[in-house]
């Protein structure tokens, strides 16, 4: 299994979400997406194509935009957040196998590391989340582990790279 959270150098720490098991997951969505297009469009020869509906093509139209937009983002969907202690910011990134987006905060509008716990219900499991706790009341989340000692050890990691974070705080 990908580690998810890493020390890309001394000052910096990395979280890595998407690929790995879920995007093996959205590869068939995005493979029956693609091919409920190109039977569509006419790449793929079906034989009974010309007695397909108006509603019907509108139909596959819809599905195999859908799918193929589920499944790419299952598949190719990235999210990257970094902690850099030097330059005093956190930058979260988001796009498609690589970075598209960014969006950096300045570290210090956060005062604590925030190890929480959501309950799980019959269908999911419970999760810790770690995040970073704002003075203006609109917590970070960071990460979401359904192991508690490697969510405790990503908050122990946060709050011991930042020194102005007591890591007693979380």
């Amino acid at each position: 299994m990908r580690q998810a959270f890493r020390h890309v150098a001394p000052d910096r720490i990395q979280i890595r979400q998407g690929g790995g098991g879920i995007g093996l997951f959205g590869l068939p969505f995005f493979g029956a997406g693609v091919f409920m297009l190109l039977m569509l469009f006419g790449v793929i020869p079906v034989s009974n194509a010309d007695s397909v509906s108006l509603p019907g093509q509108l139909g596959l139209l819809f599905m195999g935009l859908v799918f193929t937009a589920v499944g790419g983002g299952l598949s190719f969907g990235r999210a990257w957040t970094t902690i850099d202690s030097t330059r005093r910011e956190v930058s979260k990134q988001f796009g498609l196998l690589v970075p598209m987006h960014t969006n950096t905060r300045r570290i210090d509008e956060y005062v604590a590391v925030i190890l929480g716990f959501v309950a799980g219900d019959s269908d999911s499991a419970d999760q810790f989340p770690v995040s970073l706790r704002s003075r203006a009341g609109q917590d970070l989340k960071l990460y979401s582990s359904t192991q508690y000692g490697d969510a405790r050890g990503y908050a122990v990691a946060v709050a011991t790279r930042d020194h102005h974070i007591n890591p007693g705080d979380h």
